[in-house]
């Protein structure tokens, strides 16, 4: 049995970025999976460069991971990982080419392929000309998930889910261009939640925000009926459910975006970030089937081009 070591923000409660652990079960259906985390905080062990090389691959992503002065991880890591390197549906972390350090750039032209979420992270990466014959466009993995078991129907109400988040600097992410998202985007959440019968907040994060706080603070000021679904590992399916069943969602996650599509909702974005433009740019009259089946292909032939049939 073949062996894939992955690596990404994993296991730090993000329903978005716990989504990738399922999408790499579905893409390397057959092979050992095994996960590694950037912090011994995070509910997945620590990498450990010896193990990993063990592995036949290694594959990191998907998240905001590119950042104009690190690779995800802090510290030059990629030359300890022997094994061949691939990147799936990760973001650069910078608005211009020129942002991206020379030490990012050199550890990135030891991967093999470099797969990019949206057309702005291609285009910013595809200036560098060592690069260039890398780097593709590879949708966020969450495109890749089963979603054939969560129950779909035809609500009695007007639904509207509220993914929101909120953030108070930019110490960490240069991507961030608003702060107090929460204070600041009342006026239109409340406009955009008026014309319906209940409101669903969905509490995605834990440890970059508290999620559930938000949601209590800005359920307040919602005249609708409101409820909230925190805890993404024990209730995924209800969140995902939800999200299916919604008339329209309401998001400033990311991945909250993503699964409106994929669940075909129409959907608003609160922008205080580059990445959800990005996105939503990126996705604008696409199939979200034809994405996943797209992956797959896309995928075999990286893979096969790599010897892995």
């Amino acid at each position: 049995m073949k062996k894939l070591a992955i690596l990404g923000w994993l296991g730090h409660k993000n329903f978005g970025d716990e989504l990738f652990i399922q999408a790499y079960n579905e893409l390397f259906k057959g092979w050992e999976i095994n996960v590694y985390s950037d912090s011994p905080k995070a509910a997945y062990p620590l990498i450990d460069f010896d193990e990993v090389n063990k592995c036949d691959l290694f594959a990191l992503g998907g998240g905001e991971l590119i950042n104009m002065d690190r690779l995800f991880i802090s510290g030059s890591w990629a030359p300890k990982i022997s094994i061949p390197k691939i990147i799936l549906g990760c973001g650069v972390n910078a608005e211009k080419y020129s942002q991206i350090s020379m030490t990012v750039l050199r550890e990135l032209e030891s991967y093999k392929f470099i797969g990019l979420r949206d057309y702005q992270s291609v285009n910013i990466l595809s200036e560098n000309s060592q690069l260039q014959r890398k780097v593709g466009l590879f949708h966020d993995l969450a495109f890749s998930i089963d979603t054939s078991a969560i129950q779909r129907k035809t609500p009695e109400e007007r639904i509207a889910v509220v993914i929101p988040t909120d953030r108070f600097s930019n110490k960490s992410d240069k991507g961030i261009k608003q702060y107090h998202l929460a204070d600041k985007s009342l006026k239109w959440l409340k406009h955009s939640a008026f014309y319906f019968d209940r409101v669903v907040f969905l509490a995605f994060g834990e440890e970059d925000n508290s999620d559930y706080d938000t949601c209590l603070k800005l359920s307040k000021h919602v005249p609708n009926k409101s409820t909230i679904i925190s805890d993404c590992g024990k209730n995924k399916a209800l969140m995902l459910e939800a999200i299916a069943n919604a008339t329209s969602v309401y998001t400033y996650r990311l991945h909250g975006l993503i699964l409106a599509k994929i669940f075909e909702k129409p959907y608003a974005f609160y922008p205080y970030h580059w990445k959800l433009g990005r996105m939503n740019q990126t996705l604008n009259g696409c199939s979200p089937e034809l994405i996943g089946l797209w992956q797959r292909e896309y995928l075999a032939k990286v893979l096969g081009d790599l010897g892995f049939s």
